[in-house]
């Protein structure tokens, strides 16, 4: 179901996919022209897999709907982002997959846990976990991130000392750096949030919180690069110019097990809401021009003549 909110005709609902198993990993994106973009899986036990692709336009009519892909696909392996022209750049299970159904390789095996983003000059930052080989009968799913630049060359590095990590976000600074967010195990019941970026001496990882209870968390940056991570119960935030990360609780503590929670700013290219299963709940404002969603995957607010979110459940 695809919902839009705003605060003059309140929510509008219409159903893009119907079923039990319909409608998961969904990803969302708006393009300047005011098209939705959604891309989510169908199919589980019962189906054979399918990935779908559906554009609608501004007056929320279906206009583009074809399949992305029919084979198995690991936990959260679709991802999609936009390009400047405003055309979708899709990935399905580690791999880039053009308008005719044409794959291309990021990562060598199957990839789950997957976030992608385009930068200014059109080079693909990817993501996601991957099975990384232990021994010749064995293997792991590890974080890796991979950068394909306009020519096709793809280079995959290792953005973690950790050796299991959980991407949680993706996002691209003023300057197309890299900031990936993730979360690792620690005891069980508990865990940490890291957040990494790319600099010139390397790949550099810091702690944003160690009292974490799941592996449920957003990060967004905005137009001055100030990066916001969203979890249950908390806000931690870090300007462009910091070392250290602050952290504002709200009146639900830790949240417990809350899950699927996102965040978008505005003022840079509009995503949407991508709630998930349990439905999207609208939080309070906790930034300039930003909203958060509980039991989402990823949110953003469009701004026209008025503020505009849209969402999928």
């Amino acid at each position: 179901m695809l919902a839009n909110h705003d605060a003059t005709t309140g929510w509008k609902r219409s159903i893009q996919a119907c079923g039990p198993e319909w409608g998961y990993w969904p990803r969302l994106r708006v393009d300047d022209a005011d098209r939705t973009h959604v891309l989510f899986g169908g199919g589980w036990a019962t189906r054979t897999q399918r990935a779908y692709y559906v554009r609608l336009d501004p007056a929320g009519r279906r206009e583009v709907g074809r399949s992305v892909d029919s084979g198995y696909m690991s936990s959260g392996a679709l991802a999609m982002t936009l390009d400047d022209a405003g055309e979708p750049v899709v990935m399905s299970n580690g791999k880039l997959v053009a308008a005719d159904g044409t794959k291309t390789p990021i990562f060598t095996d199957s990839t789950s846990q997957s976030f992608m983003e385009v930068d200014a000059d059109g080079a693909i930052h990817v993501v996601g976990n991957t099975m990384i080989p232990d021994s010749p009968t064995s293997s792991t799913s590890r974080m890796r991130y991979a950068h394909r630049d306009a020519s096709g060359t793809v280079t995959i590095e290792v953005p973690r000392t950790a050796p299991v990590a959980r991407p949680l976000g993706l996002v691209l600074d003023s300057a197309g750096q890299p900031h990936i967010l993730s979360y690792n195990s620690v005891t069980a019941g508990g865990g940490e949030l890291w957040h990494t970026t790319r600099t010139g001496n390397g790949w550099v990882e810091t702690l944003i919180a160690s009292d974490v209870l799941a592996a449920s968390a957003a990060m967004v940056i905005d137009a001055n690069d100030e990066l916001l991570v969203v979890a249950p119960g908390r806000l931690h935030r870090r300007a462009a110019t910091a070392v250290t990360w602050t952290t504002r609780r709200g009146q639900r503590g830790n949240g417990g097990g809350r899950r699927n929670i996102a965040c978008r700013v505005s003022g840079r290219r509009p995503d949407h809401v991508e709630p998930q299963r349990a439905g999207a709940r609208l939080s309070r404002v906790v930034h300039a021009h930003a909203a958060v969603m509980e039991c989402a995957h990823s949110c953003a607010i469009t701004t026209r003549s008025a503020p505009l979110l849209k969402t999928v459940i």
